[in-house]
């Protein structure tokens, strides 16, 4: 997810470069409609999927806690075991969040980009 969120941001700036860099009478309406449509897509896609990884990073959370309460109150080593297994996956989780998250960021000041081309303010 990263690396298409990253590659989906590398083209954009590509194509904002190349049509901000062109005069106002050669760029075409159609082709900006058609990219702020697939831009909005991928945004949108791009959320639904930073919003699963928050909704699977709470759960995953949640189990932790449970593991580790567990392990205070019945400390054998299975529990032990479980608890560190949910730590390393939370762990990983989180980092794949915070990427998710800082990233879909990026994304936002295209949109206002690809707006402000659109309205003619650029």
């Amino acid at each position: 997810m990263k690396k298409q969120l990253l590659d989906h941001i590398r083209r954009m700036e590509r194509e904002l470069a190349a049509i901000e860099s062109s005069p106002c009478e050669n760029r075409r309406p159609g082709h900006l409609r058609a990219l702020l449509a697939y831009h909005l897509a991928q945004t949108q896609a791009f959320q639904h999927e930073r919003l699963i990884h928050l909704l699977v990073t709470l759960f995953f959370a949640m189990f932790l806690l449970a593991a580790a309460i567990g392990a205070i109150f019945l400390p054998t080593w299975q529990m032990l075991a479980v608890t560190i297994i949910l730590t390393l996956t939370e762990i990983c989780y989180l980092r794949h969040y915070y990427v998710l998250e800082n990233n879909t960021q990026k994304l936002y000041p295209l949109t206002q980009r690809l707006h402000a081309l659109q309205s003619g303010k650029r």
